[in-house]
């Protein structure tokens, strides 16, 4: 009897105590709260320091050893760097030495904890181009040719990568036989000119016209000449062969000295000397034309109904 109830008393005294030891540790015996891992509980060095860091003010915080003033959202307080950095924001750390202290990677920039790596310049995420530039697009080594660090430019006939001498107009010989075709058609035109005023000159209108022999040698002259320069545009582009009528004026100003006898001045030759040097740096430097006309091509031209109808 008195045995058993000593036993019942111990045994009631040690349940108490329990229940009293649970009310002080609601989490068991580890005191890891549901769904936490062993990794999350703080360390009993880490523990003490938190009760540290957690009474001192904002003011007092940064002077604290291990403390930190936490920028969190909704809520600002004095943590450990390990406690702030489980927060997994590299914006919460407000100087270099604690962002670059955490365990989250983060990288002190431009005046901000972030958690991408410094740029060239300092600010994150800056990264230097195919050309070297730091933070560049990429397009201040492009060459013409639209190639990166190609060193190709447009020389001043406007070619990428040229040397300058593609302004010269390389002819084919297609186009030096318009050329010489445009030139003898042009000064056969001079010489039937010059011929047919020769002709009225000598003939002082005692006969018609139509009936001197001069006078029908002109005109021979005449369409073989238009017939050279008809031809020459089936050879060469019309940028050519059209500045290459100034022939007509050149030959037919020397042959009117010679055969009728008028005078040539000064200002004559300086007009001829200016024509063939324009003639010239035309037929040189004349831009090229997709389009060629083809004898194929003339035909079908000279057969359409509306070149027919302006013939007649």
């Amino acid at each position: 009897g008195e045995t058993m109830r000593l036993k019942f008393g111990l045994l009631w005294v040690a349940l108490l105590i329990g229940l009293a030891q649970c009310a002080d540790d609601p989490n068991g015996e580890t005191g890891i709260a549901p769904g936490s891992s062993v990794a999350d509980v703080p360390t009993t060095a880490d523990a003490g320091l938190s009760e540290e860091c957690g009474v001192l003010t904002e003011q007092t915080c940064a002077a604290g050893t291990g403390c930190i003033w936490c920028h969190t959202t909704g809520m600002d307080e004095c943590l450990t760097i390990n406690a702030c950095s489980s927060r997994s924001e590299c914006a919460l750390f407000l100087n270099a030495t604690h962002c670059e202290a955490s365990t989250l990677g983060c990288s002190w920039c431009g005046g901000a904890c972030t958690q991408q790596a410094c740029g060239c310049d300092g600010l994150p995420g800056t990264v230097v181009d195919a050309c070297g530039v730091c933070g560049g697009q990429g397009n201040t080594c492009v060459g013409c040719d639209g190639i990166v660090n190609s060193t190709k430019i447009l020389d001043v006939c406007g070619k990428c990568g040229g040397n300058g001498n593609s302004c010269f107009h390389e002819l084919s010989q297609a186009e030096y036989i318009g050329i010489i075709l445009a030139i003898t058609g042009n000064t056969l035109i001079s010489i039937s000119l010059n011929a047919q005023k020769h002709a009225h000159n000598k003939n002082e209108g005692r006969l018609p016209y139509v009936r001197l022999k001069l006078w029908w040698l002109g005109q021979v002259f005449m369409v073989l000449g238009e017939a050279g320069n008809f031809l020459a545009y089936a050879y060469a582009p019309a940028t050519l062969v059209a500045p290459l009528g100034s022939v007509t004026v050149i030959s037919n100003a020397i042959m009117s000295h010679y055969i009728l006898k008028e005078p040539m001045f000064k200002r004559n030759f300086i007009g001829c000397a200016l024509a063939v040097f324009g003639s010239v740096l035309i037929v040189l430097y004349a831009p090229q034309e997709d389009q060629q006309l083809t004898m194929d091509l003339l035909v079908e031209y000279i057969s359409e109904p509306v070149f027919i109808v302006f013939i007649i």
